[in-house]
């Protein structure tokens, strides 16, 4: 792929630039196949994953810095899906501390299901007492946490929606999904400022989420 010797000059250049599809507005990020950004070094990464809720595999190559991350799984989890990016900012962030996932157990599973039902029942306040109190050998499960919000957004229970997000970002702090998922749904309920705080941090944590990025260039109207 370094050279012309399987795709021309040509066909590489379609490969790997995005180009506007029809009926799409804005930047495009999406070349023939890829997903294909621009780093917080200002280098090129092109990006894809697929699964079928067994398998899942994903591809990460960082052209000008000539590194490729491949990984595949027969075991498919949602914790799985950040790994690629996990092991890149290893690779290039020489300070980056990585997060040890939480077991996706049955245990953890119950503990997350109980907070999650509190808080939609009593309340934010009420859940947070109760995982205060938790055995410290179980704790919550962000993916399972961040599905239930964005369940109630599909049933237009916004309000609802937004405090199963506070509890996410409350309990992983330094996850960049879940204060961007906590923006989203601000969004969707009209609260803009809320929402650019909380994609803000969300961009902090993770320089390369474009979305965010996006979102609050629109909101700013920058």
């Amino acid at each position: 792929m370094l050279t012309d010797k399987i795709l021309s000059t040509k066909a590489k250049q379609k490969y790997y630039h995005p180009e506007l599809r029809e009926d799409e507005t804005g930047n495009s990020i999406y070349a023939y196949g890829w997903d294909v950004m621009k780093t917080s070094r200002n280098t090129r990464r092109v990006w894809h994953n697929g699964s079928n809720n067994v398998f899942y595999a994903d591809f990460y190559r960082f052209i000008d810095e000539n590194v490729t991350i491949i990984l595949m799984t027969n075991k498919w989890q949602n914790s799985f899906i950040d790994t690629g990016r996990v092991i890149s900012n290893i690779i290039f962030d020489p300070n980056y501390e990585p997060v040890v996932p939480i077991a996706d157990n049955a245990a953890n599973r119950a503990f997350t299901d109980e907070i999650v039902k509190l808080t939609s029942e009593k309340g934010l306040n009420a859940a947070l007492e109760s995982h205060k109190k938790r055995n410290k050998k179980i704790d919550l499960l962000e993916n399972v946490i961040n599905a239930k919000g964005y369940d109630l957004i599909k049933e237009k229970k916004l309000k609802e929606a937004i405090e199963i997000f506070k509890l996410n970002v409350f309990a992983f702090p330094k996850s960049a999904n879940a204060f961007d998922s906590l923006g989203e749904t601000y969004l969707e309920a009209g609260d803009r400022k809320s929402a650019i705080e909380n994609y803000k941090k969300s961009l902090l944590l993770n320089p390369e989420n474009e979305n965010a990025r996006e979102v609050i260039k629109r909101l700013e109207g920058k």
